[in-house]
């Protein structure tokens, strides 16, 4: 080869040394383009010799045969290439498939839901998907794995063009902080809860909060709450949604027609307006400022500030709502109950039961009835088994029949002494005290008092301060908390037997001592 032809032949390397690139310029006679004069070029610039070098020298020398130089020139082809190193992960914690699908989808959906209509659309597949039920946050049972920590890895050296070793960058440790009361790692990384609640990012910093709290409304931006701890909401309850708590549940604004589920308290700072479709349950107590057109059931005691309309209450064990006005809507309160007003001038229908709750008047009745029918039968029975053994024959389905009779007295028998236990059970739960209403303002005509199976409908106003109570012999009598005077209720009001309740003269002579 000439030194004309040799000046055409260099060599090109990147400054990281992880390409080299063989140029040819034009001109150059094929015949003298060898593969070994390449090789000893490309090797006189200290790249590695290999069986890959060899080939790409090659095939190059077979494309300079063919290539367009008025195209392309000079002609440069790569002929060697290193292995670039790959860098060390960093320290990190991974979420569990489940909850990183949740992490992401509540990312993901923030804005979707902030522009979803109240009600989807006829024409779209909208109505096959409640947006209600999708969760805006990673909430954690108790032992639960959520996650691993992942050691930094030290990661893959690589090599350049001339064989010398390009060092990875390892990954760092980072500084990730367990919150020790709520989290524990076990040996292989893993990350488990020792408590129930939301898990939380902080920065660097992973928890779980037992406390929930909402910075806003319960609506499309958090879908529906079901949550082992407290919940606190700074703002309200959209229509429709669903707050159920293992503990307590505290909201700082309107609670329109939604679902409230507690298992201890719960604490209104405004209030209901369910517009009969809203519904409370506290396990224990429950205090607003006012409640309208919703159902409500407290496990234990109810305060309402201002007003309670045209709602369905049942109070476990005391209403102490001193400053309350029950405008209309049902009462029906264990303890003892405390309002400033009950009903209205115009004679809207207020009820006050006292003592007893609807449902168990009707499941005590209901037991009663299933009482008598198994006792007849069981008698039954029994009469027939008196007049087989009267009857001197002996045979295999005479004795059959003695025994089927036999069994069918004891079962309905059996049945019967288990709805005796339950009415017992249900009778101590609602006798705990006598029952007392104190009207502290004014008992309204119309207004009616439910207690001791007995009906009260007022007849005309009553001030206050009054209190309402049963006497010895079980007869509503009316008490002026201002001068102390008595007199029966029946001077106010018409007294009836209260339908669909009862007396203890209803029971079994054995269920009576109970009631």
């Amino acid at each position: 080869m000439t030194q004309d032809d040799e000046n055409k032949v260099s060599v090109q390397t990147l400054s990281d040394k992880m390409e080299s690139y063989v140029v040819l310029q034009q001109g150059i006679d094929p015949a003298e383009l060898t593969l070994e004069f390449v090789t000893a070029v490309v090797l006189s610039h200290a790249i590695q010799q290999s069986s890959t070098l060899t080939k790409r020298i090659n095939e190059t020398i077979e494309s300079y045969k063919t290539h367009d130089f008025s195209q392309n020139n000079p002609m440069r082809v790569l002929v060697a290439e290193g292995r670039c190193p790959i860098d060390g992960d960093d320290e990190s914690f991974e979420l569990t498939p489940e909850l990183q699908a949740v992490y992401e989808q509540s990312r993901k959906s923030i804005v979707q839901r902030d522009t979803e209509p109240e009600t989807p659309s006829e024409n779209s597949d909208d109505e096959q998907l409640d947006f209600r039920e999708r969760s805006a946050f990673m909430i954690v049972k108790s032992g639960q794995r959520v996650g691993a920590i992942r050691e930094a890895t030290q990661g893959t050296d690589g090599i350049d063009v001339c064989g010398n070793n390009v060092p990875a960058k390892p990954g760092k440790t980072a500084s990730i902080k367990l919150d020790n009361n709520s989290l524990e790692r076990h040996e292989d990384g893993g990350i488990f809860t020792k408590v129930a609640g939301r898990l939380v990012f902080e920065g660097d910093a992973i928890s779980v909060s037992p406390t929930l709290e909402i910075n806003g409304y319960v609506d499309y931006s958090t879908g529906n709450i079901d949550f082992p701890g407290s919940i606190v909401v700074s703002q309200g309850v959209r229509d429709g949604f669903i707050v159920q708590s293992g503990k307590s549940i505290t909201i700082g604004g309107l609670v329109e027609a939604a679902e409230l589920v507690s298992g201890r308290d719960i604490a209104l700072r405004v209030g209901m307006a369910g517009r009969g479709k809203g519904k409370i349950f506290a396990g224990r107590d429950l205090k607003t400022t006012y409640l309208d057109a919703c159902d409500c059931k407290v496990g234990r005691d109810l305060t309402v500030e201002n007003d309670i309309n045209d709602c369905s209450v049942i109070v476990t064990r005391n209403m102490i709502s001193p400053s309350a006005t029950l405008l209309c809507g049902e009462i029906a309160v264990l303890g003892q109950c405390e309002l400033s007003q009950a009903g209205t001038p115009s004679g809207t229908r207020a009820v006050i039961t006292l003592g007893r709750v609807p449902e168990f008047d009707v499941m005590i009745n209901e037991a009663l009835d299933i009482i008598n029918k198994c006792r007849a039968r069981a008698q039954d029975c029994l009469n027939k088994l008196a007049e087989l053994n009267a009857d001197p024959e002996c045979s295999s389905t005479k004795a059959e029949l003695l025994t089927q009779l036999q069994f069918e007295a004891a079962e309905h028998e059996g049945k019967t002494q288990a709805l005796m236990e339950s009415i017992s059970a249900a009778i101590a739960a609602t006798e705990l005290e006598s029952p007392r209403l104190t009207i502290h303002r004014r008992l309204c005509q119309n207004a009616e008092i439910r207690a001791a199976g007995l009906n009260a409908v007022l007849q005309q106003d009553i001030e206050g301060p009054i209190e309402i109570s049963l006497d010895s012999e079980g007869q509503l009598i009316c008490k002026n908390l201002g001068d102390g005077t008595q007199v029966m209720l029946s001077i106010y009001a018409k007294i009836e037997k209260a339908a669909g309740s009862y007396t203890p003269d209803d029971l079994p002579e054995d269920l009576q001592r109970a009631a």
